[in-house]
């Protein structure tokens, strides 16, 4: 009886781990599994096992089931990637904490919405189907195709992006080519060769692992060209972290302007270059500007420019903007274009403006800036600026980069905390640079401020929540990348090949056997 007992509970048990809930929540921890492919744990691996446990999860289920675990694996990914939304919200924000919570949950569960989308459009009714194509086709298209609609989707929120995780790996070889698109293609390719392993016959391991051979293989001979070409002078750059509490940056003007003045005086000799975050200057720069211009050609005689994040306001139209210019008489500046939706406006603001009430951030109605801004002129070099969040966004950087040799991101990640968030962001922006192989000045008001070359290897890093200057020697750079020249066309069209080739297959054998 005891023996019998033992059984039966080994077979319950067995049934438990192996049976529908149980595969449900193991879709809920693969995906914030794949949380940690990303910056600062950088275990890139998981973003391939990941996705290849749920498109296995996806193989034997109805659409509604897939579906599911779909939306399950999206709230895994966004509950432990984007936690820090919470941070952003209540400790600088202001937001009560009910309201914080509730806010960062709710954007989360929307967000699980597209991996459920794509369950759903993946998984048909007829199961046969879900053979080689299915994981070696479909799934990696269609995986492709829905993060693009992510990055535009009611403005886009291009985070977490599958290609992101590999800034590490061979798979980073596509990334001058195809952008970070083709890097989550590959990405994708290699999950589902390595689901249709799982399930597959030995034959079809060996299909796999020729699919795995020719991705990595080809991202390993990519990764050893060159795409870029000195393009002038080398220059010794600056970057000026003053680590101004983001409680008090609004309200310590004169700290904060002494502050960044006494650190770039002590810079000038050695940099002929010096960068300010974001908002460095955190007001209008009218109001301050008889002392910026000042100060900006009192370094221009020591052959030393300085270029900040400021707020711009324009006369005429009353409408003001996120900013990036240089100190002094040269008044190019860079409007920051792709805004922040709750931080920096207000979205569906008819419906929405109750919770102005209720989310204190100063300066929250900036204006949008215009696309294809000219690069800053400063010196003998281009700069290509861009504000903050803006990195995320490759096309933004892409265009920016046509008719510059060097990148500059100013940012405040401050917003985040001691989060994970500003190691996310800093990865992206190493991706940037390997796309347009052009090397970029990230100065950030509490870290993570970082030099980056155009191949994105940090030269230059400085610690979180400190006063520090960052300095290394610049090389500008020459020539167009693939990517840059292209831009995301290859790779989503690459994408919607591959999820749309069974099916326009399909469709073509039924009309010949017609």
């Amino acid at each position: 009886m005891a023996a019998r007992a033992a059984l039966y509970r080994r077979q319950r048990l067995r049934a438990a781990l192996t049976g529908t809930r149980a595969r449900d929540l193991l879709a809920l921890a693969a995906g914030a599994a794949l949380a940690f492919a990303f910056a600062p744990w950088g275990l890139w691996p998981l973003a391939i096992a990941s996705p290849a446990i749920l498109f296995i999860l996806w193989q034997d289920c109805t659409r509604g089931r897939a579906a599911w675990r779909g939306w399950l694996f999206g709230v895994g990914l966004w509950g432990a990637g984007v936690y820090w939304i919470y941070h952003s919200l209540h400790l600088f924000g202001d937001a009560i904490a009910p309201l914080a919570g509730a806010a960062t949950v709710g954007f989360v569960l929307a967000l699980a919405l597209i991996p459920a989308a794509l369950g759903a459009l993946v998984v048909g009714r007829d199961a046969e189907r879900r053979g080689p194509a299915w994981f070696l086709l479909v799934l990696p298209g269609a995986w492709v195709l829905i993060e693009w609609v992510r990055s535009w989707l009611l403005t886009g929120f291009p985070w977490l992006l599958l290609g992101t995780s590999q800034t590490d790996s061979w798979l980073a070889g596509y990334a001058p080519v195809f952008g970070v698109y083709g890097m989550s293609l590959a990405a994708a390719l290699s999950a589902g060769a390595f689901a249709f392993a799982w399930r597959g016959s030995w034959s079809g391991r060996g299909l796999a692992l020729a699919v795995a051979v020719v991705v990595w293989g080809a991202g390993a001979v990519l990764s050893g060209m060159h795409w870029s070409r000195s393009g002038g002078q080398p220059f010794d750059a600056a970057l000026v972290q003053g680590n101004i509490e983001q409680e008090q940056k609004f309200d310590s003007q004169e700290k904060a302007l002494t502050l960044y003045e006494d650190l770039t005086r002590d810079a000038a000799d050695r940099a002929e270059l010096v960068v300010w975050p974001e908002t460095a200057v955190p007001t209008f720069y009218r109001r301050v500007a008889d002392r910026m211009n000042d100060f900006g050609e009192a370094m221009e005689a020591r052959n030393t420019r300085v270029v900040t994040g400021v707020f711009t306001l324009d006369s005429e139209t009353r409408r003001y903007y996120n900013a990036v210019r240089p100190l002094g008489g040269n008044r190019m500046a860079y409007h920051k274009q792709r805004l922040v939706p709750f931080g920096e406006y207000m979205p569906l603001r008819g419906y929405l403006q109750f919770l102005e009430a209720y989310i204190q951030i100063p300066m929250s109605d900036i204006a949008p800036g215009v696309p294809d801004q000219a690069p800053l002129e400063v010196g003998d070099n281009r700069l290509g600026a861009s504000v903050c969040y803006e990195a995320a966004y490759p096309g933004v950087i892409r265009r920016m980069a046509v008719n510059a040799d060097v990148l500059v991101n100013v940012s405040n990640d401050g917003w985040f905390g001691d989060s994970t968030a500003p190691h996310q962001h800093l990865q992206i922006a190493r991706l940037r640079t390997m796309e347009t192989a052009r090397p970029m000045l990230r100065a950030t008001n509490t870290g993570i401020t970082a030099i980056i070359d155009h191949r994105g290897e940090i030269v230059s890093r400085g610690p979180q929540f400190e006063v520090t200057v960052v300095e290394a020697r610049i090389d500008p750079r020459a020539g167009l990348t693939p990517y840059v020249r292209m831009g995301d066309i290859p790779a989503i069209g690459a994408a919607a090949l591959l999820a749309l080739l069974p099916y326009l297959f399909g469709m073509w054998r039924r009309r010949v056997g017609a």
